[in-house]
């Protein structure tokens, strides 16, 4: 099975760093690449993708608020924060708008499809 996600980061590099490494896997496609959580918002309800990989530091819309936002519309939505706050007050505030996952971009290298995989299957 073939799983979508929407990668959100505000930083290109990084954000086209995620993604390439996603699209070599199989079993992942990024449908979309995006710098804002108000964007992430708006393609989360049009494209409901099966994984939403957010950033916290967004500047518009913090990850935070978008994820809030995202599974008030979609309470199924999974969400996998990969970002680079290693507080846990920030990663409490994270994990209790509902989503599925909290990861480090230092740990992305190695963790990253394995995390993804286990929010996709829930």
């Amino acid at each position: 099975m073939n799983y979508s996600v929407l990668v959100v980061d505000d930083y290109e590099r990084w954000r086209r760093r995620v993604a390439a490494e996603i699209d070599k896997s199989a079993r992942w496609r990024v449908i979309a690449a995006l710098e804002d959580g108000v964007d992430a918002v708006r393609e989360a309800k049009a494209r409901r993708p099966d994984v939403i990989l957010l950033d916290i530091g967004l500047r518009t819309l913090n990850g935070v608020e978008a994820a809030r936002r995202i599974l008030a519309d979609d309470p199924s939505a999974r969400i996998l924060f990969l970002t680079g706050q290693s507080s846990p007050e920030i990663a409490e505030a994270a994990l209790a708008t509902g989503a599925a996952g909290y990861l480090l971009k230092p740990e992305a290298g190695r963790s990253l499809l394995l995390a993804l995989e286990s929010v996709a299957a829930g």
